[in-house]
């Protein structure tokens, strides 16, 4: 039996001899623990999602995740086809972690470690096959420590797995050495389709250096001639076309309805059947470079194709977003090189690049010169390089509708290893190798201090003057500081909160957003409310899709939410006037509708207030009623008139419409004895101009005849009207010319019934949308059977009714019937001029008529005639 200590001896001797020629193995698996290690530091500090499409691509996967919870053919098909915007395989890739760890926000990021793994290995691939494996190694480091790249790979954006797929597809395609090699030929076309079913751009990077590989390595000319002798293998042919018409029916049969929705519909099966018996066809064929190309795009098409045929109509929304809207499109060229030096790569990586470049050029200058001609250096690996950075780079710069920085993030790689080569290149090895070490401190030095809130003092020292050496945009995120700061995080708090009245009412509740911030905003809602909170339901009124005004709606919600401050360029404009009025002039319903539940301050010194409704909203109410009711009132009640509404739900009835800022009355239930009703209503006509009542029919009748008699004896009622179950009265409180001292005797007799002794004498002017206040004393000669009302007229020169009065006495509360005899009755009116009437001279007349419309006749003076009218006088109008 070997001793222990002797038999450590050769194995531990063997480690080392595979460490010592495997260095660079050694290296790069450190350098993927250490970025796995970080991250997940960072992400068990981080609780801000930032952005928006970040938590947007969780729900998705949320969505993903609840199709597949019943894993059948049919899960599997509406799973692959449900988005029209976004292929599947990234929210697929997340649906699997949930599967394995369960779901959270960490475990749905924690993807981009499988991402990050191929990123980093393909990375080293690529730098390898280029420069050796010293360049592979430090093309890898330089890649994985480039901000945008270790950012990005914590949060659950797409670009990052895309950036992932690019880089191993480009990988793979040298692997195959111009296609002379089958599997990595066929590996490669797996990979080009799985990044296509990432995201549509991967097209971008990779297929310009495809076509390069392909048009320079002479298969077009081999194809054509493999054409011409091709001969056909009938019995494969048949073999290929019986699998793929089993498989296509496997797959389409049990989803011939679904299948049906979508924009091919039943096109769809047989040409999923001809792209799959191609391919079993081709997969057979003898490893040869024509058949190895064909074979691998035709196994990217069949991949990429379950997703962009289904979905077909991507191309709409893919073409509006990029360059389908017209009025936003502009060069990017300036913008994505300002993002490339500050966010993607630093001052000091943009720095080694242009040094690097410059090397790089005079390098290929010099080899032009020693006889090297442009056909070696196209023929090299650098032009698949340069295309792939150059290409999508002047894309998404040719005036789109739509950038961001993300977009251009997988060219990085390749300058990573354009970088790396370029330092393995220095002539001198004291030099080079100082730089590197230069290199891997100051990329180091970056990546920890922008991963890691406590290395302030780091990220201080970075900073020379005006000048920041490190990254420093919005990619760029501390864990819990600034834009990230913890305190940030209010929303799981508000909801909690709603969620625990929702358990109280025992129903769930609605919360109004008209926030949108980085830090808050409806995404972020929307995933805490799958997740953790499936009794409040929200409705998003910051961006206001919805196409109806926010602010009615608002009263149909439970809550509301509103931020002192928010981007404007983040908000519809009409919601953001919305906000502005609710935080500095909101409307008097409004402020009595809702009170304020929560505050929620924020690190930045922004306020979010959370808003409860009191007052619940009936059904079946008459919602254009309410609208015109509210209409009526904006037109003619300003700032110190005064509004009464009775009974009191009428708040959230007329609320949702009406916007103006009276001084509100609501007679309460404690309020509503007699006293104190006539009290308010006395320092409501002492310190208003104006005052409207809405009354509901058939309710609160015992308060609405103290009211109404009251306000009609003291005010002048001028407008009135009934909107569905709700009748408008509008009053004037100007008591000026009202009195004996300002009275008219008239003493006309109406029909032996009624006689009018005297009016109160008319101004000499009056502004047109003024009201003219009337004041007429009635008196009985007998008890009267009919009810009359009171008409006024103002009549132009051609005595044409310009404006008109007509009620019932005392405001319709007082009918004749109820008159004793030789009563006198004191009958107040106020005439509405309205505010279009030209400025000149009117007339005025008033008379009675009965329910059939006619006038009673009326005769001043026994000596003259009968008339059905009395003439009051002329009043002059002025403009307003």
């Amino acid at each position: 039996m070997v001793p222990e200590n002797q038999a450590k001896g050769p194995v531990m001797g063997l480690v080392k001899d595979w460490a010592r020629r495997q260095w660079h193995l050694v290296l790069l698996g450190l350098l993927i623990t250490a970025q796995l290690a970080v991250n997940w530091a960072w992400l068990k500090t981080n609780v801000v999602l930032l952005g928006w499409d970040r938590p947007r691509h969780l729900i998705e996967s949320l969505v993903y995740n609840d199709i597949l919870q019943q894993v059948s053919l049919r899960s599997l098909f509406e799973a692959w086809v449900h988005s029209g915007y976004y292929p599947p395989l990234f929210h697929w890739a997340m649906v699997s972690f949930y599967g394995l760890f369960g779901i959270s926000m960490d475990v749905a990021a924690s993807v981009n470690s499988v991402f990050l793994v191929v990123l980093v290995v393909a990375t080293y691939g690529i730098g390898s096959r280029i420069g050796g494996k010293g360049v592979g190694l430090l093309s890898a480091f330089i890649t994985s420590t480039s901000p945008m790249i270790f950012g990005m790979s914590r949060y659950t954006y797409i670009e990052f797995s895309l950036t992932s797929m690019v880089v191993l597809s480009i990988w793979l395609m040298l692997l195959t050495q111009g296609f002379s090699h089958k599997l990595y030929s066929l590996l490669f076309g797996l990979s080009a389709g799985l990044g296509l079913l990432t995201k549509w751009t991967f097209s971008l990077f990779v297929f310009p250096a495809l076509l390069v590989v392909i048009l320079r390595s002479g298969l077009l000319s081999e194809m054509r001639g493999r054409v011409r002798s091709l001969r056909v293998d009938r019995k494969w042919m048949v073999v290929s076309a019986l699998s793929a018409a089993a498989l296509t029916l496997i797959w389409y049969v049990p989803n011939v309805a679904r299948a049906a929705e979508l924009p091919l519909s039943y096109l769809l099966v047989p040409i999923s059947w001809f792209l799959l018996g191609g391919l079993i066809y081709i997969l057979r064929q003898p490893s040869s470079s024509g058949w190895n190309v064909v074979g691998s795009l035709w196994l990217c098409i069949v991949v990429a194709g379950s997703w962009y045929l289904p979905r077909i109509d991507f191309v709409n929304h893919t073409f509006l977003i990029a360059w389908g809207r017209p009025e936003r499109q502009s060069w990017a060229l300036g913008y994505y090189l300002d993002h490339l030096i500050n966010e993607h790569l630093s001052l000091v990586y943009m720095v080694l690049l242009i040094l690097v470049s410059i090397g790089l050029v005079v390098l290929a200058w010099r080899a032009m010169r020693r006889g090297a001609g442009w056909r070696q250096i196209l023929r090299s690996d650098f032009l698949l390089l340069l295309l792939w950075i150059i290409v999508p780079y002047l894309v998404f710069s040719f005036r789109p509708s739509s950038k961001h920085s993300r977009f251009i993030m997988p060219i990085l790689p390749a300058l990573g290893v354009l970088m790396a080569y370029g330092l393995s290149r220095i002539r001198f090895a004291k030099v080079r190798l100082a730089s590197i070490a230069l290199v891997v401190l100051m990329g180091t030095s970056q990546w920890l201090a922008l991963s890691f809130d406590g290395l302030q003092w780091l990220r201080d020292a970075a900073v020379v003057g005006q000048v920041n050496v490190f990254a420093r945009m919005f990619q760029n995120q501390l864990p819990n500081w600034g834009e990230t700061d913890s305190g940030y995080w209010v929303v799981p708090g508000m909801l909690q909160y709603l969620s625990d009245q929702a358990k109280e009412r025992s129903q769930p509740v609605e919360l109004a957003l008209l926030v949108n911030t980085r830090q808050v905003h409806d995404e972020h809602f929307l995933y805490l409310i799958y997740t953790e909170f499936p009794n409040v339901k929200l409705r998003e009124l910051a961006q206001n899709w919805t196409g109806r005004p926010a602010y009615p709606q608002l009263w149909e919600a439970d809550y509301v939410a509103v931020p002192s401050a928010n981007p404007p360029h983040k908000l519809d404009p009409a919601s953001l006037e919305v906000v502005g009025m609710l935080l500095e002039r909101p409307p008097v319903l409004f402020q009595e509708a809702f009170e304020v539940a929560g505050e929620y301050p924020l690190p930045d010194g922004n306020t979010i207030y959370l808003y409860e409704r009191k007052y619940v909203l009936p059904e079946g109410y008459a919602a254009e009623q309410y609208e015109a009711l509210a209409g009526e009132l904006e037109i003619h009640l300003g700032d110190g008139d005064a509004l009464l509404l009775h009974p009191a739900h009428q708040v959230a009835l007329l609320g949702r419409y009406y916007i103006g800022r009276p001084d509100l009355l609501l007679p309460m239930p404690q309020s509503s004895n007699e006293d104190a009703l006539i009290q308010m209503l006395e320092e409501a006509a002492t310190q208003s101009e104006r005052i409207a009542t809405v009354f509901e029919a058939g309710q609160g009748e015992d308060v609405q005849s103290i009211i109404g008699p009251w306000l009609s004896e003291h005010c002048f009622a001028t407008v009135d009207g009934w909107y569905g179950p709700a009748q408008l009265t509008l009053y004037a409180c100007e008591t000026g010319l009202s009195g004996e001292e300002a009275s008219v005797e008239v003493d006309a007799d109406f029909d032996g019934q009624i006689r009018l002794l005297s009016h109160s004498a008319l101004p000499p002017k009056i502004v047109a949308g003024e009201i003219l206040p009337l004041t007429f004393t009635w008196q009985t000669e007998t008890q009267i059977e009919k009810e009359y009302k009171v008409f006024i007229h103002l009549l132009d020169g051609k005595d044409v009714v310009v404006a008109q009065r007509d009620s019932g006495p005392v405001g319709g509360w007082r009918p004749t019937t109820s008159w004793s005899d030789r009563e006198l009755i004191k009958d107040n009116h106020g005439l509405l001029i309205p505010g279009n009437v030209l400025a000149g001279e009117y007339g005025l007349i008033a008379g009675l008529y009965d329910s059939e419309g006619d006038r009673l006749p009326v005769r001043l003076d026994p000596g003259q005639g009968v008339r059905d009218s009395v003439s009051l006088g002329t009043v002059e109008i002025a403009a307003p």
